[in-house]
């Protein structure tokens, strides 16, 4: 239960689901996920594995950002209560 950011969520197959809670954040920041010296390498802004998002309660709060003109694709749904933002050059599509 902290504020965490993350540049990308890449999981082989399974959809990893989170939920956050109140007055914490998840930040989808669009950096490279991981050094080469962990084993792989994800591309920046590649959330594949990133299942529903649950936002539990008062500014509970999803913050996207995005410098690269990409689209950003999230595999689940967004359920709950709480704050999104988004900050990005690209197109928004919803």
């Amino acid at each position: 239960t902290q504020n965490t950011v993350v540049g990308s969520i890449v999981t082989g197959g399974n959809l990893l689901p989170v939920t956050i809670t109140a007055g914490k954040s998840l930040t989808l920041n669009g950096t490279n996920a991981v050094a080469a010296n962990h084993g792989f390498d994800a591309p920046a802004d590649n959330y594949t594995g990133l299942g529903n998002i649950t936002l539990g309660g008062a500014n509970a709060a999803l913050i996207i950002q995005s410098v690269t003109p990409a689209k950003i694709t999230l595999a689940g749904n967004i359920d709950g209560g709480g704050i999104i933002t988004v900050n990005t050059d690209a197109a928004i599509n919803g």
